[in-house]
């Protein structure tokens, strides 16, 4: 009983990290300031790390809707300007959910 319980909590605070990634993701407002030097990416590859991580701590399906939203989300920007599509963006959110379930596998790997 008390996993059923523990996994309800996981889903409900993955559930609500990801809907505030997608208020962030889509909403209006100009990020010029984070795209100078790169810095978006090292953004986009530590939410999705965290994504990843929780997702896979949850259970493969998660993992993929993380994965999932990675590219949906950059496309998703399209529609909302003044924020547009960048490949790397999408890139390094695919490649943060990735490396956030290898981290997650070795951490209950070296704690087993």
């Amino acid at each position: 009983m008390e996993k059923s319980k523990d996994n309800k909590l996981k889903i409900f605070i993955f559930l609500i990290f990801l809907m505030g990634v997608v208020v962030l993701y889509l909403y209006p407002f100009d990020t010029q300031f984070l795209s100078k030097g790169g810095k978006d990416k090292i953004v986009h590859f530590i939410i999705f790390t965290l994504l990843g991580f929780m997702g896979f701590s949850i259970n493969k399906l998660f993992f993929i809707i993380t994965v999932l939203m990675g590219g949906i989300l950059e496309i998703a920007q399209k529609l909302s300007p003044p924020r547009n599509f960048e490949i790397m963006d999408a890139f390094f959110n695919i490649l943060g959910s990735i490396v956030g379930a290898i981290i997650y596998k070795i951490k209950k790997a070296t704690l087993s």
